[in-house]
């Protein structure tokens, strides 16, 4: 789950589009025909419905939806399966893409019965370690019905929360990237009113997400118990290493299709709308946030002071606690 990298020493100026595929106008459309995705009536009517999700989300931002998991149908199944990978490794019951296309109907109609019926079991994660920048990074591997559930359950809380998130937000978004979060930093620090330049760095944030407090910020949203519950299995699956499982208490599974949108969840609430309502509120002069998953940098016109002085590190203010202040640094560094 890295963050990308761009490959060329000039940033081109093309911005990426804010909204996403939940947007704007002929958006479910653009959803079921992006890709190599077969687009049936019935899958178009269930991105409509996805459609029509995102207008009431963006239409009363206060809304809770009570009804979500019955988007969670065969179509849209299908639909996630065919956006995954067909040569990732597979999980602890080894079962691969090609043998589950084998029977790839008659295992999706299954696999909506057990979620119906609530006979779904979501499956331990099996960790793999792989190397990143000199250190053991750990990686879970899921079972491929699991990715194609929590695919298709990202669908749905795409629709919903593309209406929440800020525009300093680029990570694992429709429609927005790395070199999207590059453009904006270059922005900001070329044409803006910049002297210092925040790295702001969150330690182990993957590995550290407080469960409760994630599944009340997913509940200011989300009040469809089934889809809450699915979300709860997957946070608490556990973690098979070395023949043993491992319970997992806090934290989401790096390598897990969800996280993702989880931790953008998270952090919307924790940090972009803290930077919003509290600590730009307390500065004198501008200041903009630009985050890219856990990674972000702030850029202010002068070294940022709080308005009632007795500023803490550099931007006024402490982290919020459910960031947990020894794992939340800023360094600064003049841009000018």
């Amino acid at each position: 789950m890295g963050t990308g990298e761009s490959d060329c020493a000039i940033i081109p100026m093309k911005q990426g589009n804010g909204n996403g595929p939940w947007g704007g106008k002929g958006a479910a459309r653009q959803r079921s025909e992006e890709g190599n995705v077969d687009s049936t009536p019935r899958l178009e009517a269930t991105y409509t419905k996805l459609h029509r999700l995102s207008e009431l989300a963006k239409q009363d931002p206060a809304m809770q939806f009570t009804s979500a998991a019955h988007l969670l149908n065969v179509e849209l199944l299908g639909d996630a399966y065919r956006r995954l990978r067909k040569d990732a490794s597979p999980g602890i019951d080894g079962l691969t893409a090609q043998e589950y296309e084998q029977d790839l109907e008659g295992n999706l109609q299954d696999l909506h019965r057990r979620l119906r019926e609530g006979r779904y079991r979501a499956q331990p994660v099996r960790r793999v370690y792989i190397e990143q920048e000199g250190k053991q990074r750990p990686l879970g591997i899921l079972v491929l019905e699991d990715k194609i559930v929590q695919k298709a359950a990202t669908f749905v809380l795409d629709a919903i929360y593309e209406q929440d998130f800020l525009s300093c937000s680029y990570g694992y978004r429709p429609g927005r990237g790395p070199q999207d979060a590059l453009n904006a930093v270059f922005r900001a620090i070329v044409w803006g009113k910049t002297s210092y330049v925040l790295d702001v760095d969150i330690k182990g944030y993957f590995n550290n997400v407080v469960h409760e407090h994630l599944m009340t910020f997913i509940q200011q949203r989300i009040k469809d118990r089934s889809l809450l519950r699915l979300i709860g299995k997957w946070l608490h699956v556990g973690v098979l290493e070395d023949g043993q499982l491992l319970p997992t208490t806090k934290g989401t599974i790096q390598g897990a299709v969800i996280s993702p949108i989880l931790a953008n969840v998270y952090l919307h609430y924790v940090l972009d709308e803290w930077m919003e309502t509290v600590v730009k509120a307390r500065l004198r002069g501008e200041m903009e946030l630009i985050r890219f998953a856990d990674d972000c940098a702030a850029r202010t016109p002068r070294r940022a002071k709080s308005s009632g002085g007795g500023a803490t590190q550099e931007m006024g203010v402490g982290p919020p606690e459910p960031l947990c202040r020894e794992r939340f640094q800023t360094t600064a560094s003049c841009a000018g």
